[in-house]
């Protein structure tokens, strides 16, 4: 299966996480943060000062983040990012992954919540090209192994914090459908150990979820 890579796309199209925000979001809000911002409303300042036009400024760039995240995870855009190996260079950032990292929109790095060993930096935002079109969905299936261990992380985090717990034949099912043909039943073995609490690792088999 084809996987996006940085070559495939014109760096001149390129724009940054924070900037995906007023390249791809509603046109009419941005139209709007732009009027605030001449009216002496600052959009970076809003986290700070209080009043209805920076409680304004709050909505509307929210409503652009979820949309351009909306479009990372269907596809319709393409990021990548750098991971801790940087001489690998820009990595592709599957789309289900959006589903579950932290976001930092003005630094444009993100990272698998409390787990900073995970961040990719320097996140890159394309506009996905007609020609990908018959791709992506093969590609949003389709992840390497450091994919996989940050997916793998939050899935058994959130069943934690859920009260939950999982047996290995659901993790390895659970990551296939995230993650596609780079799951097998031995890297997950692997991951298991490390991630799941011991108390999980009970002979036999266990109830549903």
């Amino acid at each position: 299966m084809k996987s996006f890579e940085y070559h495939d796309f014109d760096p001149e199209d390129e724009t940054t996480l924070r900037d995906a925000r007023f390249r791809y979001g509603d046109a009419e809000a941005v139209e709007r943060i732009q009027a605030l911002n001449q009216a002496g409303f600052n959009a970076d300042d809003f986290g700070s000062p209080s009043g209805a036009p920076y409680d304004l400024l709050a909505k509307l760039m929210s409503q652009l983040f979820r949309e351009v995240k909306e479009q990372l995870q269907s596809g319709e855009l393409i990021a990548f990012g750098y991971t801790q190996d940087i001489i690998a260079g820009p990595q592709f950032i599957p789309c289900d992954l959006w589903r579950h990292v932290g976001v930092n929109i003005k630094r444009s790095w993100i990272e698998l919540k409390r787990r900073p060993e995970t961040r990719m930096t320097d996140i890159v935002v394309f506009k996905r090209p007609v020609q990908l079109s018959n791709d992506v969905d093969r590609t949003a299936k389709t992840a390497n192994r450091a994919d996989i261990q940050r997916a793998y992380a939050t899935y058994i985090e959130e069943l934690i914090q859920a009260g939950k717990k999982s047996n290995r034949e659901q993790d390895v099912a659970a990551m296939k459908a995230l993650c596609g043909d780079g799951v097998t039943n031995q890297y997950i073995r692997e991951l298991r150990a490390e991630y799941a609490p011991a108390q999980w690792s009970d002979k036999g088999r266990r109830k549903q979820v």
